[in-house]
């Protein structure tokens, strides 16, 4: 038996640019008051889950979501201040209740009509669960690579 406990992801749920979550520009998020996490500044408007688990929470504007599983919670909220869209640009992949599997789709974010709109399509996923020794993976990632390692 090994000493060392395995690691466990979460996984960047679009491709783009992961930035630390004091750099998304939204003070909620931004302050970590939600808790740790980090933003994606994505490329492409599929959005996929990060962790495998339950969809607890699927906002009827289809601009966020929250999956349990793991022992952890993730809230991915798609775009700053996008719930004033009302839906708008958003295709919700799956509802409350679902069972989801890593990587596999949550939502598809029309980015150009968010943009045309004025809103930043900057994702934030959070993690109000305390995680052990967070190791966050900055920079360009696709979606499905690892984005934190923690124990």
């Amino acid at each position: 038996m090994s000493i060392f406990k395995k690691k466990n992801t979460i996984l960047s749920p679009c491709d783009g640019e992961i930035v630390e979550l004091k750099n998304v520009k939204d003070e909620l998020f931004s302050s970590g008051l939600l808790g740790y996490g980090f933003g994606i500044k994505p490329t492409q408007g599929e959005v996929f889950s990060p962790i495998d688990g339950v969809v607890t929470n699927a906002f009827d504007t289809g601009h966020a979501y929250s999956i349990e599983g793991d022992g952890i919670e993730v809230l991915v909220h798609i775009g700053i201040d996008t719930v004033e869209l009302d839906g708008e640009g958003f295709s919700a992949r799956v509802k409350q209740g679902d069972k989801i599997k890593r990587h596999s789709p949550l939502a598809y974010a029309d980015l150009e009509l968010i943009t045309k709109k004025g809103y930043d399509t900057t994702t934030v996923v959070v993690i109000p669960t305390e995680l052990k020794s967070p190791k966050l993976s900055l920079g360009n990632k696709k979606a499905g690579e690892i984005a934190i390692e923690y124990r």
